[in-house]
């Protein structure tokens, strides 16, 4: 018995004497650093050190050679900013929470504000006009196609992204947006009163007696009501074949684009995601179609995101085929992260898309099944396109001696052989 105590006293006088000489260490460290003394610490701990003295030191030099004054300039905003932008995938991007905060995820997936759909002018870096909608604040403001946006409430359009120029345009009903518009060589400030109109994102019509066309403009909120009511138009009125036209789709809802897609497809996979950590979401077929009618897809060199799942969805599956230009291969998933307690945040690339047949999606783009250069898409006489796929409907009917159905490979229904790939079996994600 008294053996077992004077094992416990010993015990105890150790544990006593670690934790002090812990303590005792930390102080010491501590008082070390303060003093400018030498410390020991992890390689991977030294690395970032340096990252952080190599910051200070670039800090100093700029404050002391800088042609201009350096006081107003925020170090640790352009230090988050490049971080992010070193990551050089084109989409990622990190906001101040003046820019951040005007983020909705609920409004995300829809490039539409007040009216008009906006786009990065390549050459100015301005936000573009690329469409005007009837009876809209856009529409009664006279704002035109090809004008430029300067300026959103005093922001200058060429140092935000076109997510977030958008994203700027909205706001509540009755509350005024100020803007600076160029349209050819004049600049005029333009004020219009906010309010939500409703727009329809798809467009139907019969470009003959047999063929149905059918333009998506963005997988907006309202995309697949709209393509359903569509397709019964087009149906009703003789289309024995549709077009789908998604060419300058700048992308949106990718769980719309999925939706569409299975309207279309008795069975097989739509597309899935996977994160780098190997997690991720599929969406297939549950044979809800809502037609059988042979399909033409049109994409250009403006087609991505959601629009380039959908057009490789119905290529995979071969439901249809797919002819224009190779799209613009952005396929990534991408979340809104608030970063820190200040209200900044971080648009991030979290997940890439793949095809129903195991083709990333990102940086590849849709290789169309026939390449067809582009024509004159405002004249129908001049759409070289859309003249080629009405010619390829034609084709199956009977309508036309011009072209033969062997001529292109229509689609059989059956699906390709997916690609050897980890697939998250996450079922029905949006």
């Amino acid at each position: 018995m008294r053996g077992k105590r004077l094992i416990f006293l010993i015990s105890a006088i150790v544990v006593v004497v670690v934790a002090v000489t812990a303590l005792v260490t930390h102080a010491v460290t501590i008082e070390t650093m303060r003093e400018g003394g030498e410390i020991y610490i992890k390689g991977d701990e030294y690395e970032k050190l340096m990252e952080y003295f190599e910051l200070d030191d670039l800090k100093k030099v700029l404050d002391e050679s800088y042609y201009a004054d350096t006081e107003d300039m925020n170090v640790s905003t352009g230090a988050l900013k490049g971080m992010v932008s070193a990551l050089g995938d084109g989409y990622s991007a990190f906001y101040e929470e003046e820019d951040f905060k005007y983020f909705d995820e609920k409004s995300e997936g829809s490039y539409i504000g007040q009216g008009m759909m906006l786009k990065k002018n390549r050459s100015t870096g301005y936000a573009m006009v690329s469409r005007v909608f009837a009876d809209t604040p856009a529409f009664d403001a006279n704002i035109q196609v090809g004008d430029l946006i300067l300026e959103i409430d005093g922001r200058d359009t060429r140092k935000i992204d076109i997510d977030n120029a958008v994203s700027r345009l909205r706001g509540l009903d009755g509350t005024e947006l100020s803007l600076k518009v160029r349209s050819g060589d004049t600049d005029m400030d333009v004020t219009i009163v906010r309010k939500s109109p409703d727009i329809e994102v798809v467009f139907s019509d019969m470009p003959t007696p047999t063929v149905g066309y059918i333009n998506i403009l963005e997988f907006s909120g309202t995309s697949v009501d709209d393509f359903k009511k569509a397709v019964d138009t087009v149906t009703r009125e003789g289309a024995k074949g549709i077009v789908i036209d998604v060419r300058g789709n700048p992308g949106g809802f990718v769980n719309q684009a999925a939706d569409i897609s299975n309207l279309l497809l008795s069975s097989g996979r739509i597309c899935y995601t996977m994160s780098k950590n190997g997690e991720g979401s599929t969406w297939n077929a549950d044979a809800n179609i809502l037609t059988e009618l042979p399909i033409i897809v049109i994409v250009d060199g403006e087609t991505q995101g959601a629009a380039e799942v959908f057009a490789a969805a119905l290529q995979g599956n071969k439901r249809a085929v797919v002819i224009g230009e190779k799209t613009v291969g952005k396929g990534v998933a991408l979340s809104f992260i608030q970063v820190g307690s200040n209200g900044d945040g971080v648009k991030l690339a979290t997940a890439e898309y793949y095809t129903a047949t195991g083709e990333a999606l990102n940086g590849q783009g849709v290789t169309p099944d026939e390449a067809v250069s582009a024509g004159n898409a405002d004249n129908a006489q001049e759409d070289t396109m859309l003249n080629r796929a009405v010619e390829l409907l034609n084709s199956l009917s009977g309508e036309s001696d011009g072209v033969t159905a062997e001529s292109t490979e229509m689609p059989t229904g059956e699906a390709e052989k997916p690609k050897d790939a980890q697939v998250a079996q996450v079922q029905g994600a949006e």
